[in-house]
């Protein structure tokens, strides 16, 4: 999963992809408050995607929840939540 988002990483400005990053932290810590509400794990990205412009949101979309299911992954199996640097190109 890491991988894929190392490489959706790169289609925006590195400050955006921090954006969605701590988003992405915010929908997983609401998603174990809601007792792993999926549907509301949807609203949720829905909504922080809400203002991105149309040529965005849809690669938005699929990085947040990479990101979002990477979080659940983690905090579920009790470990740290951890942003993920994006890989230079070699």
């Amino acid at each position: 999963m890491t991988t894929v988002i190392n490489k959706l990483s790169h289609l925006m400005p590195k400050l955006r992809f921090d954006e969605l990053q701590n988003t992405a932290r915010q929908i997983c810590y609401r998603y174990f408050e809601v007792d792993g509400d999926f549907s509301q794990l949807y609203e949720d990205v829905d909504d922080a995607l809400a203002t991105t412009p149309d040529e965005h949101k849809e690669q938005e979309k699929m990085l947040l929840h990479f990101l979002v299911y990477r979080n659940i992954q983690r905090y579920g199996k009790g470990e740290e939540l951890t942003d993920i640097s994006p890989e230079e190109d070699q």
